[in-house]
């Protein structure tokens, strides 16, 4: 849990490819790249290690960080698009973080990244680029894109609104993470490329009752998080219902609008997986 509370200081770290075409390669192994800090000293994250990042551990959260990622003057689709870049790698270093202090196996880990990297993009948007607009990269007569761009800014509206901290976006993320690998349907084999060898076909995962487990554990440190704070059950509630809302928007639209100049016709997911597997 308290792998959770790394993202700000990992955002001022990262940077964004210098050619756009980078974001589509893997990394050389003489590439500089982000320092990724050992496994957690737990061996899971179950409900008591939750608990005791929640009772705030090694890392006292500095909300003023949660503003580190520079914002560009400039509102081009080109610097949109880089400030989309940096929000993909952040989350992709954050869930490599996360799945250290787990059991899971490797293909379980890719599938979760892969099931749920469009809600962690909105949700690392809302926290990190709350005013971040996709506006600019819409392309003419785009009515379809305009809908989704109008839903886009209606999620992190909706996210602002509440004001949540840092922890509260933390253990959303993980609910976030650990939620869409059990709720997942599943995808084709054109767009599934992290894990192919599924063990069955109603279930892309090997070991589902784990993560069903970290998922609770997830929504009980919420919960813990909010008891002490008055009206903490009615935020719970809000909190969760916000949920839904982070599928409002297509997987395909954020990758139209943000990455298909970068990555071309590969998979989006492709591209993920690939990210994380040298991260």
């Amino acid at each position: 849990m308290a792998l959770y509370f790394k993202e700000p200081e990992m955002m001022a770290s990262i940077v964004a490819p210098s050619a756009a075409l980078d974001l589509a390669l893997p990394k050389a192994p003489t590439e500089s790249r982000v320092p990724v800090p050992g496994p957690s000293p737990h061996p899971s994250l179950t409900h008591p290690a939750y608990c005791n990042a929640l009772a705030i551990s090694k890392m006292p959260p500095n909300i003023a960080n949660l503003h580190a990622m520079p914002i560009i003057p400039s509102i081009t689709a080109e610097s949109v698009c880089e400030q989309a870049a940096r929000l993909l790698f952040l989350n992709v270093h954050w869930a490599r973080d996360l799945a250290a202090g787990t059991n899971l196996v490797m293909e379980d880990q890719l599938t979760l990244l892969e099931s749920s990297w469009r809600e962690l993009f909105l949700l690392a948007a809302a926290q990190m680029l709350p005013a971040l607009d996709p506006t600019p990269l819409l392309p003419h007569q785009g009515i379809g894109l305009a809908i989704e761009v109008t839903r886009f800014r209606e999620t992190l509206a909706g996210f602002n609104a509440m004001n949540l901290d840092q922890h509260e976006f933390a253990c959303i993320r993980a609910i976030v993470l650990f939620k869409a690998g059990l709720d997942s349907e599943p995808m084709s084999s054109g767009r599934s490329t992290c894990s192919s060898n599924s063990p069955s076909p109603g279930s892309r995962l090997r070991d589902p009752a784990s993560v069903a487990r970290l998922r609770d554990s997830a929504q009980l440190a919420l919960g813990q998080r909010l008891s002490g704070a008055s009206f903490g059950a009615l935020r719970f509630g809000k909190l969760l219902l916000l949920l839904p809302s982070l599928r409002s928007v297509s997987a395909h639209a954020i990758e139209e609008l943000f990455f298909r100049r970068t990555i071309g016709i590969i998979p989006i997911e492709r591209i993920i997986c690939d990210m994380y597997k040298a991260s």
